[in-house]
């Protein structure tokens, strides 16, 4: 991050890397310095302006059971659990929580509209890779948890989480921990 600050080619890639750093920053303090400077207000939760609501969306009207990934949709040790459970068509408010993960790797999650059946063949459509949502770093037990979510829109048809690690930042050579939870 301070080599993009100070260099030509920082001035575009420093916002790219905002988020994470102060995600790896926060990940580093003590849960009672990180709680006193989340509490400060320092970082604002822009999560209401990301996302474009649909004005036909509403929250649902009764809590749900959490999500929690199975097999054979996660890396082998990898626990996802969504709380609450995310009802499709509806708006989603809640946590990600996980476990099985490298200390140190950046978990991010990538929404898919699909379902377990669907996204095999649907994953270079419907999955938003160029907005990615960085959840946490992983801890020394190798785990983390998000912060609250939302409200974030869900497809009626189906909605699928991609939650994973990229040790090496490229999509391509499939070399992190993950899971896939699906509505359905």
């Amino acid at each position: 991050m301070r080599r993009l600050l100070f260099s030509d080619e920082g001035d575009g890639n420093v916002d790219n890397y905002a988020e994470e750093a102060a995600v790896i920053c926060l990940a580093t303090l003590s849960p009672q310095d990180s709680a006193a400077v989340r509490a400060s207000g320092i970082f604002r939760d822009d999560d209401e302006t990301e996302f474009e609501l649909d004005g036909n969306q509403i929250a649902p009207d009764a809590v749900t059971l959490d999500l929690i990934s199975e097999p054979p949709w996660v890396y082998p040790g990898v626990e996802i659990v969504v709380s609450p459970g995310i009802v499709d068509g509806h708006l989603w408010t809640g946590t990600i929580s996980g476990s099985g993960f490298a200390q140190g790797e950046i978990v991010r999650l990538v929404p898919c509209s699909a379902t377990y059946m669907t996204l095999l063949e649907a994953m270079t459509v419907s999955c938003e890779y160029d907005s990615y949502k960085t959840l946490g770093v992983a801890s020394a037990e190798g785990e983390f948890s998000s912060r609250q979510l939302g409200p974030v829109p869900t497809d009626a048809e189906g909605s699928c989480l991609v939650i994973g690690t990229d040790s090496d930042n490229n999509q391509e050579t499939n070399d992190g921990e993950w899971a896939v939870v699906c509505t359905r």
